[in-house]
């Protein structure tokens, strides 16, 4: 089945390609009404400023470790989740996501950084 992981999964990899399609657009016209204000490029109207990966980013789905799940509801898994304390600081962030992903402080650095991307949208 697939999960709400797989969901956030799908969005990291649209935010991603997100973010390539604007550095690629600011990279020839940073006031370019289709990104962000105050987007910050590497070397503006260089071939040094673009980004092209070398493949595209395969999605993938169905978790090996969410087979506990709600009968009738095979997207909602009934193991309890464990949340990061909205106050901890950086050390605190580092050895949650090491203790609850067995990420490393780089890893953690690259996924909040991965969560910057966007903005409030009033209308």
């Amino acid at each position: 089945g697939k999960s709400r992981a797989d969901l956030w999964s799908y969005a990291g990899i649209v935010a991603v390609e997100y973010g390539i399609e604007s550095n690629n657009i600011a990279c020839v016209n940073s006031k370019d009404p289709h990104i962000q204000d105050n987007i910050c490029v590497h070397e503006p109207n260089t071939t040094e400023c673009f980004v092209h990966p070398s493949r595209p980013i395969q999605f993938q789905y169905g978790r090996a470790d969410c087979t506990d799940f709600e009968a009738g509801f095979p997207y909602r898994a009934t193991k309890e989740e464990r949340h990061p304390s909205p106050t901890g600081d950086g050390q605190f962030t580092i050895d949650y996501f090491k203790r609850d992903f067995d990420f490393t402080s780089r890893e953690t650095a690259a996924i909040m950084g991965a969560h910057t991307f966007g903005r409030p949208h009033a209308e």
